[in-house]
Order: C-alpha cells, then sequence, then structure tokens
C-alpha cells in the first residue's frame, strides 16, 4: 500500500500521538495526591488556557467563531465533549487508583471498536480477518465475565467513549485546534466551579513539583489529542484502530513490570484473546499491503 503525502503525515500524527499516550500514566501517578475528579477539573482548566493562547498566537479567532455559529456543529462537539470529560475521568481514575492495566485492556479493545464503527458508519469494509479480530475480543471479554464473573466495567467505558468520541470527530468538519477549543470551553465552567468549592484545599497543600507538573498539564493533555483528531481526518478509521496498539502496549508493561499491578486469570484469558485479536488484525494489514505492492510492481 503507497500512501498519499497527506496519509503518511495522518500516520505520523496518530503514531505519536498513541506513543503519547502511552507514556500519560507516568505523568498522571505524579500528580496521584490530587484526586481523580479534582485532576480532571485541573486538566480541563489547564487546557482550556493552552488552546486560548494557541488560538490567539496562530489567529484562529475568526475561524472559531464561524464554528459557532453552526447549530449542528455545536451539537455534535457537545456529544463530543462529555464522551471525551467521561474518558478522562475514567483514564485518570484508573491511573490513580492502581487499575493501569484496565486501562490498557482498554485501549486494546478501543482499536477493535474503531474497526467495528469504521465498517458500520464509515463504509469502510471489514475483510474476514478483521471481524475475526473482533470477534475474538469480544469472546475474551464475555469469558472474562462468564467464567470469571468479573466485568471489567473500567476498560469498556474507556473503550466504547473514545471509539465514540473518535468517529465523532471524524465525522465533524472541524480541524483539531477549533474543535478542542469548543470542547474545553464547554468543560471549562463546572471545571472551574468544581476546582473553587472543593479544590482550595488540595492547592495549599501542594508542592513546586506539583506546580511544575501542572503548568504543563495543558499541552501534555491537549497536544496528542489534537494530533490524534487530526489524523481521524487524514487516515481511515481501520488505519487508526492498527496504530493505536502502540499505546496500550506502553500501558501493559508499565501497568506490569513498573507498577507491579496483579496479572490474574481472568485477565490473563481477556488479553490472550485480545492479542489473537490484535495478530489477526495485523496479519491481515500486512497480506494487503503486499498485495498492493505486488499489484504496482
Amino acid at each position: 500500500m503507497v500512501f498519499t503525502q497527506e496519509q503518511k503525515l495522518g500516520v505520523g500524527l496518530a503514531a505519536g500521538a498513541f506513543l503519547l499516550w502511552g507514556l500519560f500514566p507516568i505523568f498522571l501517578k505524579a500528580l496521584s495526591v490530587i484526586e481523580p475528579l479534582e485532576l480532571v477539573a485541573h486538566r480541563i482548566a489547564w487546557s482550556w488556557l493552552f488552546v486560548t493562547l494557541a488560538i490567539t498566537v496562530l489567529r484562529q479567532w475568526p475561524k472559531l467563531l464561524g464554528f459557532c455559529i453552526q447549530p449542528k456543529m455545536m451539537a455534535a462537539l457537545l456529544l463530543s465533549t462529555l464522551l471525551l470529560g467521561f474518558n478522562w475521568f475514567l483514564f485518570v481514575y484508573a491511573v490513580n487508583t492502581n487499575k493501569v492495566l484496565e486501562a490498557s485492556l482498554a485501549y486494546y479493545i478501543n482499536p477493535l471498536l474503531n474497526m467495528a464503527l469504521g465498517g458500520v458508519f464509515l463504509s469502510e469494509r471489514l475483510r474476514p480477518l478483521q471481524w475475526l479480530a473482533v470477534v475474538l475480543a469480544c469472546t475474551g471479554v464475555g469469558i472474562e465475565i462468564a467464567v470469571f464473573g468479573s466485568v471489567p466495567w473500567l476498560a469498556l467505558g474507556m473503550a466504547s467513549s473514545f471509539a465514540l468520541y473518535g468517529l465523532i470527530r471524524k465525522l465533524a468538519p472541524i480541524d483539531s485546534l477549533n474543535g478542542m477549543m469548543i470542547e474545553c470551553s464547554y468543560l471549562l465552567l463546572p471545571a472551574l466551579a468544581y476546582l473553587w468549592l472543593f479544590g482550595q484545599e488540595t492547592l495549599t497543600q501542594l508542592e513546586l513539583k506539583h506546580w511544575y507538573l501542572l503548568l504543563v498539564f495543558g499541552p501534555v493533555s491537549t497536544v496528542p489529542l489534537m494530533m490524534f483528531a487530526s489524523a481521524t481526518r487524514k487516515i481511515q478509521y481501520t488505519t487508526i484502530g492498527f496504530l493505536q496498539y502502540i499505546g496500550p502496549t506502553l500501558m501493559f508493561f508499565l501497568a506490569v513490570m513498573l507498577y507491579d499491578e496483579r496479572f490474574g486469570p481472568a485477565k490473563t484469558v481477556t488479553f490472550s484473546f485480545i492479542w489473537l485479536g490484535v495478530l489477526c488484525f495485523s496479519a491481515d494489514a500486512l497480506y494487503k499491503r503486499s498485495r498492493s505492492g505486488s499489484a504496482q510492481a
């Protein structure tokens, strides 16, 4: 398969975003002194400040206002905002309660959901091995629930909310920076109200190192998200799904090797089926690429 220049840029942006997200638990662990909901409020506030600065420097205000007067656009971004806020809370909660393995599982499932959504809503035809990958993932989660009585609510919530978020952002005709600005603006007042009512005592207890981390919270949160949103408009959603395995793989090794989280029988079965799904999808992608190369030779 030969990528156009635009598609190559999309692949680079997606890979970079997933690499940064895979390492993000390290950053959040350093701020675990702040409880999850309060930390999400900080993330929103500092992200809004960073994006506002970027909008001003790049002189995007007239373009942003043009998007704001489009009711359908604002309605779509309100829905993406709700999904994003929900996903941010679940992710922060998972990291700060020593459940990085759940986050890893979520973002292994998420690419397979991306493929399914791409096939259903975007007319991106899935080949047999791709459907098999989706079925294997569903089987793994089903066995965990039926046999071990363990429902991975955190993983399923993170996976589904982010897959739907990516779908909406792909369909909404807005660039990543202005879309992020509108989403952060929707969440800003609730975040500030929460910090005012419940976060003032925590602020007085923060050390200097925590303040340094909060100062870069905006770019650390929004740059990968803008890279992802931009990538979704440049390459197929199924390709996004393939690249997204970078993030959960990094999270898995962080959880097991750095944070010593328990990798019990239920998770062993679930991950095994999902890894089989990953292998199926990877084999399909390599086969299709080799066929495309042979056809062009």
